[in-house]
């Protein structure tokens, strides 16, 4: 146990958090988008003031939690009913 917090303690030494360059946070941020961990992509954007990426983000978590669609399908099926869905 106490071996893992040293190994802990030592890699931190290492690794420097605030000199992790622009290309490497836009590859981590594509990678976190594409598993759909947008909350933790706000999170990064925050911690490093990617203030142009945060957009992209909320847009992603609004549709990925709304109802929107849902209320669309019922709408179309009421009011249309000869429309068929794709």
């Amino acid at each position: 146990m106490q071996n893992e917090e040293q190994l802990d303690g030592g890699l931190m030494d290492y690794i420097d958090l605030e000199q992790i360059d622009n290309e490497f946070l836009n590859t981590l941020l594509d990678c976190l988008e594409s598993f759909e961990l947008y909350k933790l992509c706000l999170i990064v954007c925050n911690r490093y003031q990617l203030t142009e990426r945060v957009g992209r983000y909320l847009v992603s978590i609004a549709s990925k939690y709304s109802n929107l669609q849902l209320i669309c399908t019922n709408f179309i099926t009421l009011f249309h009913p000869q429309h068929k869905e794709v």
